[in-house]
């Protein structure tokens, strides 16, 4: 039997590090939370918040060339594209 300390394989294949996804309340929920965040932020820096950055993305990328990881992180990397995109939306109907 493995101990504590030995894995059974990654924790991004193993999808540990991805369960915050399934509790999460949605893109548009973050997005209304982050919105709250230009009260003393700019909408510039809210939006440097969710984006993943290129450097990142790519390292991401990298790793998904293993099949058992390529699904969690296209799923982290879609919902924080869906979560600009509902942040942008507020944005727009907010008049900010």
């Amino acid at each position: 039997m493995a101990s504590r300390t030995q894995s059974s394989g990654s924790a991004v294949s193993n999808g540990q590090c991805f369960q915050w996804l399934e509790g999460s309340s949605g893109p548009l929920a973050e997005a209304r939370s982050l919105l709250t965040l230009v009260r003393v932020a700019s909408i510039n820096s809210v939006r440097d918040l969710i984006d993943v950055p290129p450097n990142i993305e790519e390292m991401l990328h990298i790793m998904g060339q293993h099949p058992e990881d390529t699904t969690a992180i296209e799923k982290v990397l879609s919902f924080r594209k869906r979560v600009r995109e509902a942040f942008d939306q507020l944005v727009r109907r907010s008049g900010f």
